[in-house]
This record gives structure tokens, sequence and C-alpha cells, in this order.
């Protein structure tokens, strides 16, 4: 029984000595690869290649604006109503139609017999 419990001890040290190990050897990678990127980020910028990359932002953006508007973009025009020929004024037309004499126009309800139950 101590003989496992020996091995059990052995293979527990050996388990942390190896976690130390991978422990350390991810942090000494972290830093490495943080300075690369570091590098790589602060890099300066000469003031012909920010003109270039804003003149091709400009491009870039005004190409895409201008291929998307009649599809995406809303405008004032989209909040107006568009005034067309279809329209009727009916006011008109009643009268119209009264002067020509196929309505036959009343104010008064209809006179006549009533329906009576038998």
């Amino acid at each position: 029984m101590e003989h496992i419990q020996d091995t059990i001890a052995k293979i527990r040290q050996a388990l942390q000595k190896a976690l130390s190990r991978l422990e350390a050897l991810l942090r000494e990678a972290k830093e490495k690869s943080s300075h690369a990127l570091s590098l790589r980020i602060r890099r300066d910028f000469t003031a012909r290649e920010l003109l270039i990359l804003f003149a091709c932002g400009l491009i870039v953006g005004t190409g895409i604006k201008l291929f998307a508007e009649k599809s995406f973009t809303i405008g004032y025009s989209d909040y107006t109503v568009a005034g067309t020929a279809e329209r009727y004024d009916i006011n008109a037309l009643q009268e119209e139609l009264a002067l020509d004499g196929s309505v036959a126009p009343s104010d008064a309800a209809p006179a006549g017999p009533m329906c009576e139950k038998e």
C-alpha cells in the first residue's frame, strides 16, 4: 500500500513540475507575441501613406454610397407623397354628374308605400 502512495506522490510532483514549466512557457510566449504585435502596430506612418489611406477610404466610401443609394438610403423624398395624375376631386365629379343628369340628387328621404305585415 505504501508503494502505491509513494508512486502517487511522485506522479503528483512530476505533474506539478510540468504544470509550472508549462505556465512559464505560456507567460514567455505571451510576452513575446504581445511585444511583436505592439511593434507591428506602433509602426510610424508617413504623411504620404496617411494621405493615400485617406484618399482610398474616401473613394471606397463614396463608391459604396453611390452603389447602395437607390436601395438602402432614406432621403427626404421618401417621406412625401408624390403627386400623380390619378387624383380625383369627388365634389367636382358630383357636380358634373348632376349637371349631365346621370344622377338624381335627393336630399330628402324617399317617400312611398310601406311594407306591412299581413
